[in-house]
């Protein structure tokens, strides 16, 4: 279980005291509650996801997978009658917090659209191929670059998010640091795995991706800073050469591109799931 850094120590107190402080105090239940268990648990397989880069499909998947699972526990956390009580007196940090986890919402939207795009391109891509029309995979490349450019856009978000939430300032309240500090490694993972996967979707991204990731001190997410191996089996070099190449090459250009296009329609459903699931934290009335 990931232990959360916290500059107040809670003071020793008699057994009498203590059970006293779990009944009525507003702060977060103990650290082997299991809302706080489960969430301290998906923080610590994602950073486990993170630490071992591959250059598959596969690998962005189950990342997204476990963020999404990641961001239900948090909505659980979130409800808790103690969480609710501290989100209630509105302090700064939930401000913060809001903005941080509606970028997060609005992120996700715009790669979803992205991979939408890529997907049609990717179909188009395989009709100019089998026509052998020049014309049409020149259009292919340019939107395939300029959608990439879009993903590309997303990475200074993620750090700006990761920077706010490093310069959080927390009350001196207890509860508010304990549920404060929680949400915090939630933004800071949460930046970290959508690095890696907005980098491993495209060529150009994925080698800005990794200096984005160097800078934040997670470390490259690919090994060769080219994206997962689906995508750099169909660059757009290659399919341009393919518009004359032999029958057989032909063949095996348009597998890989349809094989490809599945690879971001399940990317794209996947990361639909992961927007439905990011939890924004709202301050009761």
């Amino acid at each position: 279980m990931v232990a959360f850094p916290r500059s107040v120590s809670l003071p020793n107190t008699n057994p009498k005291q203590e059970k006293s402080y779990h009944v009525r105090s507003t702060s977060l239940p103990c650290r082997s509650h299991p809302t706080i268990s489960h969430v301290e648990h998906h923080l610590t397989s994602l950073r486990s996801w993170s630490s071992k880069p591959e250059d598959t499909s596969a690998w962005l998947l189950e990342g997204l997978t476990s963020l999404e699972t990641l961001h239900a526990s948090v909505d659980d956390l979130l409800q808790l009658p103690q969480s609710q009580e501290l989100l209630r007196r509105k302090s700064g940090w939930v401000d913060e917090l809001l903005q941080d986890f509606l970028l997060f919402v609005d992120t996700y939207g715009t790669f979803k659209e992205a991979l939408m795009s890529l997907k049609e391109l990717h179909s188009s891509a395989q009709a100019a191929i089998r026509r052998r029309d020049g014309a049409k995979m020149g259009s292919y490349v340019k939107a395939r670059k300029k959608t990439e450019r879009e993903v590309l856009k997303l990475l200074p978000e993620l750090r700006s998010i990761r920077r706010r939430a490093l310069a959080m300032v927390f009350t001196s309240d207890v509860g508010e640091m304990e549920l404060a500090g929680v949400l915090r490694e939630v933004v800071m993972t949460t930046v970290e795995v959508s690095v890696s996967i907005f980098g491993g979707v495209s060529p150009s991204s994925s080698t800005s991706a990794g200096a984005l990731k160097a800078r934040l001190g997670f470390g490259l997410s690919h090994k060769r800073g080219e994206g997962i191996r689906e995508v750099r089996e169909v660059a757009a070099d290659d399919l341009c050469r393919a518009m004359k190449a032999a029958d057989d090459d032909v063949r095996r250009v348009l597998d890989r591109l349809v094989a490809l296009e599945d690879c971001v329609g399940e990317l794209e459903r996947r990361s639909e799931h992961v927007s439905g699931a990011l939890s924004v934290p709202e301050s009761p009335c």
